[in-house]
């Protein structure tokens, strides 16, 4: 009877006591479903399925349907267990259980000023460091960065557009501008590789 009681809130699902919000059974069906990444369809798709699977009657509020999928895309890109990509695919990713110490050390990124980098160069130049937090591309790395790095840290360190990081101000044009000038005369191919 107290066991019935202090779960009286709550749904058991995947082994586990959970509280009767979306938001808590996304994350026991994203860690049951994204060991992989997937697309979010196919996410909303399996989360449906598991719900349906362990006998929870069709409620509005705990399903996603068509009319609350884009909020749920939205909020579970915002979410900490969850390592978002291009394309809307996402991976299950405990961030608050890991020590990032190791990670920010490897990318050194205090001493990047008034650029704007690919988080392509960090997967590059530092693989197995990757590995070893199980970072599978510069998305992720982007994601996670994102997720574990305060805004305006490491000299004015900011996400760009994915996969890009900023640090303090750039001007791409100027740049570009000035490889050009520097280099010419130079082909696309070449100015597209330094």
């Amino acid at each position: 009877k107290i066991k019935n009681y202090c779960n009286r809130d709550k749904l058991f699902v995947d082994g586990v006591w959970v509280e009767k919000r979306r938001s808590a059974l996304e994350q026991v069906a994203a860690r049951r479903i994204c060991a992989d990444s997937i697309s979010f369809s196919e996410f909303c798709i399996q989360y449906n399925a598991l719900l349906e699977q362990e006998g929870i009657p069709y409620d509005p509020n705990l399903y996603i349907d068509d009319e609350n999928k884009r909020a749920r895309a939205a909020r579970l890109m915002d979410r900490r267990f969850i390592l978002w990509t291009l394309n809307e695919t996402m991976r299950y990713y405990d961030i608050d259980s890991r020590d990032y110490t190791e990670l920010l050390d490897a990318l050194q990124l205090d001493m990047y000023e008034n650029i704007e980098l690919s988080t392509a160069k960090f997967m590059k130049e530092y693989p197995d460091i990757m590995k070893k937090y199980d970072i599978r591309n510069q998305n992720e790395l982007h994601n996670l960065l994102r997720k574990i790095v305060d805004e305006g840290s490491f000299h004015g360190f900011q996400c760009g557009r994915m996969p890009h990081v900023e640090f303090g101000t750039f001007d791409r044009d100027s740049a570009i501008w000035e490889l050009i000038v520097n280099n010419a005369p130079i082909s696309v191919q070449d100015l597209c590789a330094m």
